[in-house]
């Protein structure tokens, strides 16, 4: 099999001819299934394009269960996945799991008992504390995004993220860990910044994927996830397919494939391409 593809050459479809249908497509959001601002209804410049509402018609049609994917905040998330029609969600870069109005944590190296989520349990040990005290000037909650957050803590800033961690072992809560989300809006004159989040060691899109298939009762190789991240591509460990939106990074190899269309209208060629090679 070739290491790289388009949706317009083979390689996609012949991964997909060899797999059983698809039934479940996790799709991350921002960078991805939504263009410019947040928009569903719009490209990646920002002009109206409808193929990502058009696609996700297309999977109700035809039986298969889309679910988003996101670093956002799981009562935001659950409200948007009601508007988009999805069959569910995964916020706060995995540590929260959406079927309907049920929400499922994921605590990975988390310890129980201290509070009743895993964010109201970095909340309690002080996580932080330690990195706003070793970054006094340059790191704080990321306001508002950061409100309401059930299984993460937001922050934004310019920090050393193997400091960060190597804090947070030396203060007892090596359990957790920062993970940095890219480049996004500072504060005033601030704008050299980046989101990060703070999250238990052993929580991430891929293990809240597994998890999700296993509830779901849906074999891997039936499933499909479709993103622009680093993180994102690491569902490719998890999934029968992977594919990389034009717009997205990572290499393709394996399991992992590119579409040529940047956000929402590659991932109305990756759902295309599963609805076709399904017969569907």
């Amino acid at each position: 099999m070739s290491t790289t593809s388009s949706v317009e050459g083979h390689d996609l479809f012949d991964h997909l001819h060899d797999l059983p249908p698809v039934e479940i497509v996790y799709t991350d959001l921002d960078g991805t299934l939504l263009g410019r601002n947040g928009s569903v209804l719009h490209d990646a410049d920002g002009a109206p394009d409808d193929r990502a509402v058009r696609a996700l018609v297309a999977a109700a049609q035809s039986g298969v269960a889309v679910v988003g994917v996101s670093g956002r905040a799981a009562r935001m998330l659950e409200q948007n996945a009601r508007l988009l029609g999805l069959d569910g969600a995964i916020a706060e870069v995995g540590a929260v799991i959406i079927r309907g109005r049920e929400h499922h944590f994921e605590w990975g190296e988390a310890p129980r008992g201290i509070a009743d989520d895993p964010r109201q349990t970095l909340d309690a040990v002080g996580a932080a504390d330690v990195l706003f005290e070793l970054y006094p000037d340059d790191l704080r909650y990321y306001e508002p995004w950061d409100q309401g957050r059930e299984g993460d803590c937001l922050l934004v800033g310019l920090v050393d993220t193997g400091r960060c961690d190597q804090a947070l072992a030396e203060a007892g809560i090596g359990w957790a860990k920062i993970v940095d989300n890219g480049l996004t809006r500072g504060w005033r004159g601030r704008d050299d910044v980046r989101a990060y989040h703070l999250v238990a060691r052993g929580v991430g899109k891929a293990r809240a994927v597994a998890d999700d298939l296993i509830a779901r009762g849906i074999p891997a190789d039936r499933a499909m996830a479709v993103g622009d991240s680093l993180e994102d591509q690491t569902m490719a460990e998890v999934v029968g397919t992977y594919v990389i939106v034009g717009n997205g990074h990572g290499e393709p190899g394996g399991n992992r494939f590119t579409v040529t269309g940047r956000n929402g209208a590659g991932v109305a060629q990756a759902v295309t391409a599963a609805l076709r090679r399904s017969g569907r």
